[in-house]
């Protein structure tokens, strides 16, 4: 019973990417925390003009299979740039 209060009171992101994006949806910020993991994390090659496969399946990576910790990471660095000192 203490581990799952423990978990629903300190989630692990890296662990689990996909408690990023719920978070980010509860939030109400879904939308422009995908545009900055898509401006932050894919390369400089691709113009943005287009949805290319391979983009996609980037991103779809870092969502579901990622437990590095780098969704995390970029989560923590788009809420640390909007936020300003404010609650997002």
């Amino acid at each position: 019973m203490a581990e799952m209060i423990t978990e629903e009171c300190n989630p692990d992101y890296v662990a689990d990417p996909r408690l990023v994006i719920r978070e980010m949806e509860k939030r109400g910020c879904l939308d422009k925390f995908i545009l900055f993991v898509w401006d932050k994390d894919i390369p400089p090659e691709y113009d943005g003009g287009l949805m290319h496969i391979d983009i996609c399946l980037e991103i779809v990576k870092l969502i579901a299979i990622d437990t590095t910790g780098k969704l995390a990471q970029l989560a923590l660095d788009w809420m640390e740039e909007k936020s300003n000192g404010q609650m997002l």
